[in-house]
């Protein structure tokens, strides 16, 4: 499955809605196509697989997002980039608990919290696949090259009770790959999902 958001360079402030609207959105069929088989990938390095900030790495073109132009971003574990050198407020950034009150990186105030763009934002960890692992390519030629940024093999971690609400959450996907693709010139914000194994515990689709 492949979402893509239409974008184009945007002047808006925080807690202004940006130019990545439903309307300029579309959800196709699409190829999910690892990137360990693009010979230009690379590993992006992370302390460990659980609540982690990459350090900055280059987009390899001048991506336009919320008025800006930015050249770098840092990858989150939890399923989330923060464009710019620096990461989110926290290495746990995720919605702590998704069923109560949303809160969190992206429903959040924290004046760190901005830039983000999240394919897959939740407590992620290792999925049952194995070699989890985060990689980035910037394949093409300028002016219409893209930044590929995955997330390879991770899983939603079980959530306790808490917030008021007495159910446990089982993990819902116990592997799952994804990306995000940034688009020179367009802008253009594509998430790409690869086939999920489904997690053995109980199904809530509230999660």
């Amino acid at each position: 499955l492949t979402a893509l958001l239409a974008g184009s360079t945007m002047v808006a402030a925080q807690a202004q809605l940006l130019n990545y609207t439903p309307s300029t959105a579309s959800n196709v069929a699409g190829t999910y196509t690892d990137l360990s088989t693009v010979a230009t990938s690379a590993i992006i390095p992370t302390t460990n697989t659980d609540d982690d900030n990459s350090a900055a790495q280059p987009i390899g073109f001048t991506f336009s997002f919320n008025g800006t132009a930015f050249t770098q971003f840092v990858l989150n574990t939890n399923g989330l980039i923060r464009l710019g050198s620096a990461g989110p407020s926290s290495a746990a950034a995720f919605p702590p608990f998704a069923q109560a009150a949303e809160s969190g990186p992206i429903s959040g105030t924290n004046a760190a919290d901005i830039n983000l763009i999240a394919p897959f934002n939740l407590d992620l960890g290792p999925g049952t696949g194995g070699g989890t692992e985060y990689r980035v390519a910037t394949t093409g030629t300028a002016p219409n090259r893209i930044c590929i940024i995955q997330w390879t093999n991770v899983a939603d971690k079980p959530q306790a009770a808490a917030a008021g609400v007495a159910t446990v959450i089982t993990t819902q996907l116990a592997n799952f790959s994804f990306q995000v693709k940034l688009y020179e010139t367009t802008n253009n914000v594509e998430f790409v999902y690869g086939t999920a194994t489904a997690g053995t515990g109980t199904s809530n689709i509230k999660y």
